[in-house]
């Protein structure tokens, strides 16, 4: 038995030493394979923590352009409201000057009104009325006065009957 047992000793031994370069190359792998996970794993590490300082600069980028926003928006807002109420008062001087313009036109034209009809009036009755009629021109007088109050106002009728002579 022991024969037997000796004579199957080489061929165990060199089955161990397979078995041993074996898990000795198997080794070897796992501990390269390893120590390219860990490089991989250092490599990742290190472009997470850039990643996260990347996120932490665009979150603080994006709260001061939204700060810059909000200011921006107020200003222009507030830009608007100024241009808005110039715009305002120099419509209402424009509505004002206008308002001035038609009744200095309307009273200049009033005034050009009257003096033709006076000039008219007092002419006819000067020419037609004075000498042969006086009467009627009396009553020529009191008609130009009562058309004159009704196409002028009260204070333009005042100086109507200035001119008149009343």
């Amino acid at each position: 038995m022991f024969s037997r047992l000796t004579s199957n000793v080489p061929v165990c031994v060199s089955e161990l030493q397979e078995v041993s370069e074996h898990a000795q190359t198997q080794c070897k792998a796992e501990k390269q394979r390893r120590k390219e996970l860990e490089v991989k794993v250092a490599s990742l590490e290190e472009e997470l923590m850039d990643l996260r300082t990347e996120r932490k600069n665009l979150e603080k980028n994006l709260a001061e352009r939204k700060r810059k926003a909000v200011t921006e928006r107020q200003r222009a807002e507030e830009e608007m409201d100024e241009i808005r109420k110039s715009y305002e008062e120099e419509l209402g001087k424009v509505r004002s000057l206008l308002k001035k313009t038609r009744t200095s036109t309307d009273q200049a034209a009033a005034e050009q009104v009257k003096g033709l009809i006076l000039q008219q009036t007092g002419l006819f009755l000067s020419v037609n009325l004075s000498h042969s009629y006086p009467c009627l021109m009396f009553h020529a007088v009191a008609w130009a006065q009562l058309w004159v109050s009704s196409v002028v106002s009260d204070h333009e009728q005042t100086a109507w009957e200035v001119e008149l002579g009343r």
